[in-house]
């Protein structure tokens, strides 16, 4: 039975896999729509290799690259609450991939919400800022989002970096 489920969800995300090659990728202000949600990136920066933080309570830390902040908005399109299990990701012309910085909420600008474990209400928009270490040699910078499931549909963004 178990080996009946699995070889289920490996045919379906094969199914996926030729739909999501063929997508052209999206760019910043343009809307990107998965099976369950819908992402815009608002705004990207290349903020250089320091970054001060926006608390009295941390130091300013230096990139081993460069610093990138990127402000994105994310709706859940289904019927129920969800969250999103893997956060975007910083990928580049070599298909290196990085995750968001760990001590971020520290380093985004002031008031700006960095993505939790909460959950995001049907149909309701979430504005969120999220922060990254590239590569000092990443060229091509995309951000790489992702459905709520964690084998749910990926897609890109351009990010003119």
């Amino acid at each position: 039975m178990r080996l009946a489920i699995a070889l289920v969800l490996v045919a379906s995300c094969a199914k996926k896999a030729p739909e999501a090659a063929s997508m052209k990728n999206a760019r910043v202000g343009e809307q990107v729509k998965l099976d369950d949600s819908t992402w815009i990136v608002v705004d990207v920066k290349d903020v250089g290799k320091k970054i001060e933080p926006n608390t009295a309570f941390a130091e300013a830390k230096e990139a081993a690259g460069h610093f990138v902040l990127v402000r994105f908005k994310v709706t859940n399109t289904r019927k129920k609450p969800e969250s999103i299990l893997e956060p975007p990701k910083l990928v580049d012309d070599k298909a290196r991939e990085t995750d968001r910085f760990g001590s971020e909420a520290l380093y985004v600008p002031p008031k700006s919400q960095t993505l939790g474990i909460e959950m995001l209400e049907p149909g309701v928009e979430k504005e969120y800022a999220t922060l990254f270490d590239a590569p000092a040699d990443a060229k091509g910078l995309k951000l790489q989002v992702r459905g709520f499931g964690l084998l749910g549909e990926k897609r890109l963004v351009e990010l003119g970096l």
